[in-house]
This record gives C-alpha cells, structure tokens and sequence, in this order.
C-alpha cells in the first residue's frame, strides 16, 4: 500500500511529501496441541477413563473449538486423546481435584464440564462489544458448571489483531 505523507517544520516554513510504502509483515499465528492418557484403558464396550485432566483449544476467528470431552469419541482407534489445531487463539487445561473420589465423584467430569463452557464462552464473545477475556471465561464456567468438584486451571488467549496475551490461573497451576 502507497501512503503520501505531509509533514511541516515545527516553524511551518518548510514542508515536505513522503511517499511511504507500507508493506504488512508475516502474520503471527500460534499452533497447539493437546494428550491425555487414559489412567484407565476401557475393556470392551466400557467408557475410557481419562482422570481428572481436561483441555479446550480454540480458534476465535474460525469459531471452532476441540475439547477432551469431544475428542474421546476418537479412542476406538488410539489409546490416548490428542487434538491439535492451527490458528488457536485460547487454550485451557485443568486437573480436577482427586478427592472427590472419596465422595463418590468423578472429579475429571467437572474439569471436563470446567474447560468445555470456557472455551465455549470465550468462542461465544468473541468480537462482541463486551468480549470476555479468561478470567471472566472461568469465572462463568464455574458458575454455570452443574457437577460438583473442585480443579486448577489455566487459561490463556491471543488477539491476533491487536497482539494482546491474556492468561488466568485457578489454583496451584501457575
């Protein structure tokens, strides 16, 4: 792009015409990638058990979102759940809390249920006047979340257009 610019001497005596030629650079773009190992591999016909960890990637500007909940149905072929996606703009992971088993709790469902209605949020505001940035992403995953539990978290996202990386931690895992 061609861009003429007039520029006056701080007396206005003098002026003078630049023509600038302003070339746009490579563009920035983050790829990611996700696994989770199973700690229980599933016998024939029985759901995998994937513990408590749980993770959402997201493309913003493609509005598609991979998620350790949506990606299991892709273990009948592979031991393990793994996701990756080009152009990601936010990414989560979480680690339930263990003892909630004790209780009788599937403590991974909430990290699962957690990171799915964050990615969601972020996806869902993303553009709006009132984007929501992590932080506020986690704060409404949790309280909208309808299983019982407790988890670290964290949470980060990436405008492309104005290069801004925002991050929230849950817990320990900073």
């Amino acid at each position: 792009k061609l861009v003429r610019i007039t520029v006056q001497s701080r007396n206005n005596k003098t002026e003078r015409t630049y023509n600038i030629r302003i070339q746009r650079g490579p563009a920035i773009t983050l790829n990611a990638g996700a696994f989770v190992r199973p700690k229980v591999l599933p016998g024939l016909g029985q759901q995998p058990n994937l513990g408590e960890d749980a993770f959402f990637l997201a493309s913003l500007g493609r509005k598609t979102m991979l998620t350790s909940k949506t990606q299991m149905g892709k273990m009948d072929k592979t031991p393990y759940v793994s996701a990756s996606l080009q152009d990601v703009s936010a990414v989560g992971v979480a680690d339930g809390v263990g003892g909630w088993r004790e209780a009788g709790i599937d403590p991974g469902e909430y990290s699962k249920q957690l990171m799915y209605v964050t990615g969601e949020a972020l996806l869902l505001t993303d553009g709006a006047q009132n984007s929501l940035g992590p932080q506020d992403a986690m704060k409404f995953a949790q309280a909208t979340t309808q299983v019982p539990g407790t988890t670290t978290a964290s949470v980060f996202s990436f405008n492309k257009s104005t290069l801004a990386f925002n991050a929230a931690n849950l817990g320990d895992s900073g």
